[in-house]
């Protein structure tokens, strides 16, 4: 299953914030969500959404090479939904619009795996490493093994207009 490129970015135009002061204001504006019906997450498979999101970049860091700005992108999930989002900012900024403490990360399928397992915890699919075994207190329920909190993971790299798409560097 493939999305087509015009399905996830049909009517978006790039946003370019002409002052430093609002950051927020320029990720807004770029922000794109990217959301499943739930027979299409019954279909996807993590290669077609990793097809999917370097379409996306591809995508993005030409239109950013022809507004000749330096650009950063980055994607996270969105787990109250479930949904991948992402969004550009100006690197001029030297920040991510996040009020909140996150982990950057270089490799997108960190992203990606994060996704399908908000996905198998949706659909009740539990692991069987996140099970515990049952004492008298929880006999005959289905009780999760208490996780870590997860951490905010952020997907992010540089699209400068100088740089080819396919080597494009990280933004760290």
């Amino acid at each position: 299953m493939l999305y087509p490129i015009e399905k996830v970015l049909g009517g978006w135009s790039l946003y370019y914030n002409t002052s430093e002061d609002d950051i927020n204001k320029e990720a807004d504006e770029n922000c794109v969500k990217i959301s499943f019906s739930e027979e299409d997450i019954r279909l996807l498979k993590k290669n077609d959404l990793t097809q999917l999101l370097v379409s996306v970049e591809n995508f993005l860091a030409i239109k950013v090479r022809k507004t000749g700005k330096s650009m950063v992108f980055y994607l996270w999930i969105d787990e109250m939904v479930p949904a991948i989002k992402f969004s550009l900012v100006s690197s001029l900024y030297n920040k991510l619009p996040f009020d909140i403490s996150y982990t950057k990360i270089k490799d997108r399928s960190m992203a990606i795996n994060q996704f399908f397992n908000k996905l198998k915890s949706i659909y009740d699919l539990v692991p069987i490493e996140n099970l515990r075994p049952c004492n008298d207190n929880n006999k005959g329920k289905v009780v999760r093994k208490k996780r870590n909190k997860n951490k905010f993971l952020v997907y992010c790299k540089s699209l400068d207009p100088e740089v080819s798409v396919q080597n494009k560097r990280n933004f760290y």
